[in-house]
C-alpha cells in the first residue's frame, strides 16, 4: 500500500513539473548595452514601484523601456500623483487647464556623470489616454538632483539595480 502511494506522488510530481513555465532566459548583466530584459521580473507587470510620494502617490518606471547605449540609458517613468496636479497650457487662440493625478516622463541618462534630460512627458487621464504631450530636450542634460524621481531612477536605468 504505501509504495502505490509513493508511486501516485511520484508520478503527480512528474505531471506538475511538465506543466511549470520554462525558466526565464537570463537577465542583461547590469551596465551592458542594448534593450533590457529584467528575466528574474518575468511574472511581473512593465511597471514596477519604485516609490511613494510625499502627497500619497506612487512612483513606477516600466522595466521593458530600459535602454542602454553609448554610455547613455533610457528609461520611461509613471508619477500617479496623491492630490490632483494642474497643467496648464495656451494657443494663440485657447488656454486650457488640465487636473490630472497621472503623468509619464521618459529620461534619459548620461551615466558616467550622472547627468539626465527629459524626452517626453505625458499628461494622462484615469483611462490611459494622453491629454497633452510635452516634448522634452534630450540633449540637454543637467545634473540629477539629490532628491525627486530623476535621482530614484538612475540606479535601474544605468546600472540595473
Amino acid at each position: 500500500m504505501f509504495a502505490r502511494v509513493c508511486a501516485a506522488i511520484a508520478a503527480a510530481c512528474i505531471a506538475l513539473s511538465a506543466c511549470a513555465p520554462e525558466a526565464p532566459p537570463a537577465a542583461q548583466a547590469p551596465g551592458q548595452e542594448g534593450q533590457v530584459r529584467l528575466g528574474s521580473t518575468q511574472a511581473l507587470q512593465d511597471w514596477l514601484m519604485i516609490a511613494r510620494t510625499q502627497d500619497g502617490g506612487f512612483v513606477h518606471f516600466n522595466q521593458q523601456s530600459i535602454f542602454r547605449e553609448n554610455g547613455q540609458a533610457r528609461i520611461d517613468v509613471q508619477v500617479r500623483h496623491g492630490a490632483p496636479q494642474l497643467y496648464e497650457s495656451e494657443t494663440d487662440r485657447t488656454e486650457t487647464t488640465i487636473r490630472y493625478t497621472l503623468e509619464r516622463i521618459g529620461f534619459v541618462f548620461n551615466c558616467a556623470d550622472e547627468t539626465f534630460a527629459i524626452r517626453e512627458r505625458q499628461i494622462v487621464d484615469e483611462n490611459g489616454t494622453v491629454l497633452a504631450t510635452i516634448p522634452g530636450r534630450p540633449d540637454l542634460f543637467r545634473p540629477t538632483p539629490a532628491g525627486g524621481v530623476a535621482r530614484l531612477v538612475l540606479p535601474p536605468a544605468c546600472r540595473g539595480r
